[in-house]
This record gives C-alpha cells, sequence and structure tokens, in this order.
C-alpha cells in the first residue's frame, strides 16, 4: 500500500523502506536459489540524491541476478561494469555497451525528477525495476519507487503509467509521462527486455548461479580496556551469503557476540562476530564457522600465543618462491590472491588468459591509463589484492556508522552508533561501570582525531580504515605505542615490566600450573623484547615489539614480475608481454597440472 501524506508536510528523513534501498547501503538479497531453479530474478536497484557529498555519486544503480550482485553503475564512471564472477559471463560484444545507455536514460530521467521538485528537500528518489520468473516460468514485472525512504508510487506496463498518491508522485509521473520515449522504454523494458536479459545470463552464466566460495577466515584479538579483550572472528569473500558464526570456549558454546555483514562489490560477502573476553583468557576460545562452501564446520584458532598485538604483515602466499622450478604458485597467488588463485586452478588456459587481460586493463584503468601497466601500478594492484579482509571489514562497518548516508562518518555518528545516544554530562549513566565505557569513548575519540588527518571531524573512508586500522597507516604508529602501553602498564610508571608482559597474555585459571609457553615467553621479554636490557619495556621497544619493521612485500614481487616479462626492457609492462609471460601471473588447468607433475616429481 502506498504511502500518503498531506500537502506541505515535510518529507521523512531517509530511512529503510519497504524495498530495503537505501544510499550507498547493503542492497536487499533477494531470496535465494532454489535447487530447481524454480524462482529467479533479475533487479536493478537505482538510487539518485539531490544533495551528494563531494566526492560521491549522484545517481548509481545495482544489478542483482537472484541473490548475486552482476552489475554496478555510478553518474561518476558513467560506465555499467560487471560484478564477481559475471565479470568472466562469455557475453556478446554489445551487451555492456547497451546496459550502459540504459542506464544513462535513468540517470538523466532520475536526476531531472529531483529538480522537478519543489520544497526543502534534500530528496532521495529510489526505484526498484525489473522482473521474476514465477514457477510456471511466466515474466511477472517490477517497478516501484521511493522518494526519501518510503515507498510513493509504481509503474504500470501494460497502460505505461505511473501513479501514487503522493504530490511528489503526481509531479514526477506528469514529467515522465510527457516523455513519450521514456514511457517506450520502460514498458520495454519490463515486458520484453529484461525477461530476454534474464533467459540469456541463465544461459551463458548457469555456473555463476551455482556459485560457491568457502569463507577466508580470520581470528583476531584486539586489546580493550579495564582488564578485557575483544575476540572478533571475521570470514572474507565467501558465496552464497548464508554462514553461522559461534565462539566456543574450551569446546563449550560461549555465544556469537554482536557482529555484521554485508556484500563485496565483487559478488562475495563478509561477515564478523566479536567478544568480549576476559584477557589472558583468549586462548581458551576458538570461532566455529558453518558455510555451504566448506565440506564440514571449520574450527578457527588464534595466531601463535603472544601475537595477539603484533602486526606483522602476512606472507603473500605460503607456497616456495620456486620459479626455476616451472612452479609459479607463489607468483600466483601474491598476483591474485589466495581465493582467486584458486579459481584460476580450474580454468582453461584460453579462459585463463581472457581473465588475465581483463585484469591488465583494469590495473592501467586504475592507475594513469596509458595503456602501459607500470612498476608503481603492479605493486598497487598486488597491495590492493592482498588488503582485501581490510577492505571488506570496513564496508561492513561504513552503513553502520554512516547513519545520515552523506558519504563521510562523522565523530558523532561514530560515537553513537557505538555507545548509543546521550545527553552531554549523562554519558553511561545507566551501566554498571561508566568509568571503564567513559575510558574508552575518551580513547576511540583521540584514535579518531589522529585518523582525522584534515580536521573536519568527518572521516573518509580511507580515514575510517585508519581508525579502525591503524597499524596499516604510518601516521597511526605512535597512537597504536601509547594504546598499548596504556594496556599493559598497570602501575603507570610508563614501561611494560615483565610480569605486566604476562599478565597481558596469561591468566591462569585456580590450580593451573604455568605452561611451557609462558616460560617461553619471559625468556622472549629478556632476549627480544628488551633491546637495552634493562628489564623493561619503553615506549620505542613497544613499537619495534608490536610493528616491527618489515619488507615491502609488494614492491619485491611486482619488481620480480616486472624483471621476469619486461621483454625490451624498457621498465613498464605491455599487455602482449604480460600475456606472453601469463602462466607467472595467473593458473589454469594446464599449468595447476604442470605444478603438480614438478611437485611430484621432487618428492621422488
Amino acid at each position: 500500500m502506498v504511502s500518503r501524506r498531506r500537502q506541505g508536510e515535510q518529507v521523512p528523513l531517509l530511512t529503510p523502506f519497504t524495498l530495503c534501498l537505501v544510499p550507498l547501503a547493503e542492497p536487499r538479497v533477494p531470496k535465494a536459489l532454489t535447487e530447481t531453479e524454480s524462482h529467479l530474478s533479475l533487479l536493478y536497484h537505482l538510487t539518485a540524491v539531490s544533495s551528494p557529498a563531494s566526492g560521491s555519486p549522484a545517481f548509481w544503480v545495482s544489478g542483482w541476478l537472484g541473490p548475486q550482485q552482476y552489475l554496478s553503475y555510478s553518474s561518476l564512471r558513467k560506465e555499467a561494469e560487471p560484478c564477481g564472477a559475471w565479470v568472466w559471463e562469455n557475453q556478446v560484444s554489445w551487451y555492456w555497451e547497451k546496459e550502459t545507455t540504459d542506464l544513462r536514460n535513468k540517470e538523466r530521467l532520475f536526476l531531472d525528477a529531483l529538480r522537478a521538485l519543489e520544497g526543502e528537500g534534500p530528496y532521495t528518489l529510489q526505484g526498484l525495476l525489473g522482473c521474476e520468473l514465477s514457477p510456471d516460468n511466466a515474466s511477472v514485472p517490477t517497478a516501484l519507487f521511493a522518494l526519501n525512504g518510503e515507498d510513493f508510487m509504481q509503474f504500470h506496463p501494460r497502460n505505461g503509467s505511473w501513479t501514487g498518491d503522493w504530490p511528489e508522485a503526481l509531479t514526477i509521473s506528469t514529467q515522465w509521462q510527457q516523455q513519450a520515449e521514456a514511457v517506450a522504454r520502460e514498458r520495454t523494458f519490463l515486458l520484453s527486455s529484461c525477461p530476454q536479459r534474464l533467459l540469456d545470463h541463465l544461459e551463458r552464466g548457469r555456473m555463476n548461479l551455482e556459485w560457491k566460495e568457502p569463507p577466508s577466515m580470520r581470528l583476531k584479538a584486539r586489546p580493550g580496556i579495564a582488564g578485557f579483550s575483544e575476540l572478533t572472528c571475521s570470514a572474507f569473500s565467501f558465496y552464497p551469503p548464508e554462514l553461522q558464526l559461534r565462539f566456543l570456549r574450551n569446546g563449550l558454546a560461549a555465544g556469537s557476540g554482536r557482529g555484521g555483514f554485508g556484500p563485496n562489490g565483487d559478488g562475495s560477502f563478509h561477515a564478523w562476530s566479536s567478544l568480549m573476553v576476559q584477557r589472558g583468557d583468549e586462548h581458551h576460545y576458538r570461532c566455529l564457522v558453518r558455510h555451504a562452501g566448506l565440506p564440514q564446520p571449520l574450527l578457527v584458532e588464534l595466531g601463535p600465543h603472544g601475537q595477539a598485538r603484533v602486526h606483522q604483515a602476512a606472507p603473500l602466499s605460503d607456497a616456495a618462491h620456486d620459479d626455476a622450478h616451472g612452479n609459479f604458485q607463489y607468483d600466483h597467488e601474491a598476483f591474485l590472491g589466495r581465493e582467486v588463485a584458486k579459481e584460476f586452478d580450474q580454468l582453461t588456459p584460453e579462459e585463463s588468459q581472457a581473465r588475465l587481460g581483463r585484469i591488465v586493463d583494469r590495473m592501467d584503468r586504475a592507475g594513469d591509463g596509458d595503456g602501459w601497466v607500470s612498476l608503481a601500478e603492479l605493486r598497487a594492484w598486488i597491495t590492493h589484492t592482498q588488503q582485501r579482509h581490510i577492505r571488506d571489514s570496513v564496508s561492513a562497518a561504513w552503513d553502520t556508522y554512516d547513519t545520515d548516508r552523506d558519504g563521510r562518518v562523522g565523530w558523532e555518528e561514530l560515537r553513537n552508533a557505538t555507545y548509543g545516544h546521550y545527553a552531554p554530562g549523562e554519558e553511561f549513566h545507566d551501566v554498571e561501570d561508566a568509568e571503564t565505557y567513559k575510558k574508552m569513548l575518551a580513547r576511540d575519540e583521540r584514535r579518531f582525531r589522529v585518523a582525522d588527518q584534515d580536521g573536519d571531524s568527518m572521516a573518509t573512508r580511507e580515514e575510517l580504515t585508519a581508525f579502525l586500522h591503524p597499524e596499516e597507516f604510518p601516521h597511526m604508529r605512535d597512537i597504536v605505542i601509547a594504546e598499548t602501553l596504556e594496556d599493559l602498564d598497570k602501575d603507570k610508571d610508563g614501561y611494560v615490566q615483565v610480569e605486566e608482559y604476562i599478565a597481558d597474555l596469561y591468566s591462569a585459571e585456580p590450580g593451573e600450573e604455568e605452561p611451557a609457553w609462558v616460560q617461553t615467553e619471559r625468556q622472549q621479554f629478556r632476549d627480544f623484547r628488551d633491546l637495552n636490557k634493562d628489564g623493561r619495556l619503553d615506549g620505542s621497544e613497544v613499537g619495534y615489539w608490536v610493528l616491527p619493521p618489515s619488507q615491502d612485500q609488494p614492491l619485491v614481487e611486482a619488481n620480480h614480475l616486472l624483471r621476469e616479462s619486461d621483454q625490451d626492457k624498457d621498465g613498464r609492462l605491455s599487455k602482449a608481454e604480460i600475456l606472453g609471460n601469463w602462466n607467472m601471473f595467473v593458473g589454469s588447468q594446464a599449468t595447476n597440472y604442470g605444478e603438480d607433475l614438478t611437485r611430484h616429481h621432487d618428492e621422488l
């Protein structure tokens, strides 16, 4: 039923509406495909805003095939682009040009409609357009519209008219109705083009619809305050979206904690769950994961004891760097990321080379677009693939924090989303340990101010990433060291004593004998942590411990790939040079078979 407003009543602020379409937020995930594929849909989620934030689009679209995002478009790029596994769909040459033309027309239509509205604004106009296949294979069109979070208008393709009770619906429908071409395009799309596109995708991309990608998992402990640590179990790049995370303590259920879930730009999903535990008790916990892509439930453990605070770059690959024997698995995982490298190993050589060609184009577009891949562009790509888990975690947090949907996260938004809304002077008056929460709030604000490099109290995505992952940013180094000292320095003398160091790692159960690994940590403290041998750690020693110097691994690998592929020795790579050495960059069924032969030969 369409909501009704009185003339002159202010349009309500943006809130999620029945179509679940909010700007830059996670779109509704349509009902999962059944094994018999009896219910399939092709749906376009369109959003236009009258007052976009600086650097943000005024119009954007996501296209969904069942539960999978297959298309994205924005007024900034003005090109329809495939997402996820649909990048590799064997489409006819003109298909994406047609999608681009159609969405540019929709962009003009939506933005003209916003300009026609009178009133205070700002306005957000949204649409859900597409078609579904019913169980009897009949096509059912969908054309619904919302204004500032409330449904207000729909389109009837049979008679070519828009209807709605609001005055704004009359304004927009009158403007659109006067454009005969717009009416004809809308009817043709809903009654003819959409069903044909859906059937075409089902024929060409059936394997994509059956895609199952198991999650990459990580369990980390983040120091909290007042004797607590926050355990976070993170799942990255999985599909389908249904996934379950549970915490276990010594094998017994310990709850699911608080968490988040959302889509990635490539069609996969990410999720996380966090639980507050007693500091020193972290090693008793595991994370239990269930997902359709896993052959059986997976138990995820923390890293080695004593490593929770150490922020060290993970290796690009666990495989041996063994190019001399024709084993390029290290290079494949460094260039593609481990999970994507597995996908390439299942492709034919022809499919693998075709996909690599698209990656080359993408690397160049992300750089200077001069038709060549430079060392800097190659390094940036490798860094991009290796930091996927960081982008996923920021994406999971973004929509939680950006409550006004303006494309930035203010300190007030982050504070209220994390700690709740309090009037000045009444912070945490309703909780038992108010002082602890006040300290946590002050600490988060201090970190936010350091991450907010331009000092405008508004975080961009890059600045929010620095807030959430300070260990990845050189300008956040001092805050990481300061927070570590504050956590461990119980007597507040400005140093970390050995017993303070051990207390952060281990909390003994009553009557429990100190395990051998704790004795090892005492020795580590004396031999490797206490650099000046004065029996304690100062700020510089804490920094060397938690943020140890590391090699620029992406740069080393980029230099290696450039050196091995640069046939004319001009210090850059052409697309032909990369494809000429394709089996070093990516795998396939053939290279995977060859690597297996090499590995088996070496084992004899």
